[in-house]
């Protein structure tokens, strides 16, 4: 896999905050975990939040996508910023400040002082999200200051931020942001000094809840004798981990004023591979939470082994032979942290064979659930390839079935048919939304000088036998097309050529006049004004 930070790098240039977080985190040597190459555990019922089914549940994929469980996924103490592909480009900052703010943590507290600490570890980032990031963010004529506060998304917006901030910051955001962190922190303190949870709500925003939610959910994990032993073995005060809410305050005003402009906040001290050991170590723990005390024995000296040298190898060799002898979670599945666990090592491994800690198996059953007949097409060679796009996929904010299309349409020696399959498969499982504006104007659309498809709408020349491979039957004859409704878009698949050229210029910049068959096109609501950027998920960015 490549450098996330290439990836990323867009990410982290659109607003002056997030180059801020950006150049902070790189000089921390912080990394990435790819949340759909991450195995979340089960949790040890020790550990297991009961009679709370307001938290959510984690579950398996759906249609290329690995649904993500806010307080059952996200752990504040766990070292790496996750990258999941199914979310807006504004996560990228907002996971690397949560880790260069870090979290509190002590034994023997209560409840409510594990809640506060929570909401404090939540405040910058979420100061990040809502103003700082706002801060000279570039946005598409209709949508001024301040859009994502209702958490509305906008394409137009999106590829506006790609173009990097406007030179001037909005000075009057910054000082929101400076604000609502200092109404956060003066609340979190009265609650512990009054022993109670103290809201402060803005909008619709109340961290308080945030952090009670979050305690509840790990509050198990983080007053156990186990997570303990663990922090007392790996806590490192110079790397995030604050003892005390004083520490961890001190460290919010640090990054809040680094955020704003102000002086540099001081890098972490830690390094990746010790982060690596960390995360490895608490992974340990959680399984043998629930091992006999023989097998926990041994699974607590790996842990313990760990915090002398960080020798992960060694870490995987030794679980690798006790899972030979007993019962136990797959390595594949323990190790899986979502990086290269051993970076540099790849010399001597086979090109189909991902590194440990980038989960193979996990990836596979996310393109069985949306693209089964590509890999039906692909026959025999299907595991291998799908090996090797383990080992090649990226670090994009980019669907999972629309990255292997795109591996497959630049990998040598892959029949046609397949990847016109992948890329019609693709589409069904990861369209967005057809516009709902379009589709009510209908024919009024035609009265702009310019005319193209919306969002959520996406053709194909596809062979008649990739129709029949995936299961589509025309519903609709339409401008010589078939329509298909995916689960939220529309497709035309088998245009005759006869249309081509018309499709691809309404795929494209757009057309002028009244070319047969867009009135009908129109009516059906797939046409929108040429003046529309269409969404980074429709197939016509992709391939």
């Amino acid at each position: 896999m490549r450098d996330p930070y290439d990836d990323l790098a867009d990410d982290l240039a659109r607003s002056h905050a997030a180059r801020r977080v950006g150049a902070r985190a790189r000089a921390s040597d912080l990394r990435f975990a790819h949340f759909e190459r991450t195995v979340h555990l089960d949790l040890p019922e020790s550990w297991t939040p009961s009679g709370r089914g307001d938290l959510g549940a984690v579950q398996g994929w759906r249609g290329g996508v690995l649904p993500e469980t806010k307080f059952r996924h996200f752990r504040q103490d766990r070292p790496f910023g996750s990258l999941n592909p199914g979310h807006h480009a504004r996560w990228t900052a907002h996971e690397l400040a949560h880790r260069l703010v870090g979290f509190a943590w002590a034994p023997g507290r209560d409840v409510l002082w594990h809640a506060t600490m929570a909401r404090l570890a939540e405040t910058v980032p979420v100061a990040l999200w809502y103003f700082l990031d706002e801060a000279g963010l570039r946005r598409c004529p209709d949508h001024p200051r301040g859009h994502a506060r209702m958490e509305l998304h906008c394409a137009a917006c999106a590829r506006a931020a790609q173009d990097g901030p406007a030179e001037d910051e909005d000075t009057a955001l910054l000082a929101e942001g400076r604000a609502f962190v200092r109404r956060e922190i003066d609340a979190a303190t009265r609650s512990l000094r009054e022993g109670r949870p103290i809201p402060s709500r803005w909008m619709t925003l109340d961290l308080c809840s945030d952090g009670l939610a979050y305690v509840a959910a790990h509050g198990p994990r983080l007053r156990s004798d186990a997570w303990a032993r663990h922090a007392e073995a790996f806590a490192d005060p110079d790397d995030g981990w604050h003892a005390t809410p004083d520490a961890l305050i001190a460290r919010m005003e640090a990054v809040l004023e680094d955020l704003c402009g102000g002086a540099a906040a001081p890098p972490l001290g830690g390094t990746h591979a010790r982060r690596a050991a960390r995360d490895v170590a608490a992974r340990l723990v959680q399984v043998a939470e629930d091992c006999d005390p023989d097998t926990a024995d041994v699974l607590w000296a790996l842990h313990d082994a760990l915090t002398n040298d960080a020798d992960v190898a060694r870490s995987i060799a030794g679980y690798t032979a006790l899972f030979e002898e007993v019962e136990l979670p797959a390595p594949e599945a323990v190790f899986a942290v979502g990086y290269d666990l051993l970076p540099g090592a790849g010399g001597g491994r086979p090109p189909q064979r991902p590194p440990p800690g980038l989960a193979a198996t996990q990836l596979a059953e996310g393109l069985h659930s949306c693209v089964p007949a590509t890999l039906t097409a692909l026959g025999a060679k299907a595991d291998g390839l799908v090996a090797r796009f383990a080992t090649d996929d990226d670090w994009t904010r980019r669907p999972l079935g629309v990255r292997f299309a795109a591996w497959l349409g630049a990998t040598p020696g892959i029949p046609e048919e397949a990847r016109a399959c992948a890329r019609l498969e693709a589409d069904l499982a990861h369209l967005p939304p057809v516009d709902a504006t379009a589709h009510t104007l209908g024919r009024a659309v035609l009265d702009a000088p310019c005319v193209r498809f919306g969002p959520g709408v996406a053709w194909h020349r596809a062979p008649a036998a990739v129709l029949r491979a995936v299961g589509l039957r025309a519903t609709r004859g339409l401008a010589g097309a078939r329509v298909h409704h995916a689960p939220e878009g529309i497709v035309l698949a088998g245009v005759p050529e006869r249309d081509a050229a018309l499709h691809d210029a309404l795929a494209g910049r757009g057309v002028t006049g009244s070319e047969a068959g867009l009135a009908a096109l129109a009516d059906a609501g797939l046409l929108t004004r040429g003046t529309f950027l269409p969404c980074e998920h429709t197939h016509h960015s992709h391939y």
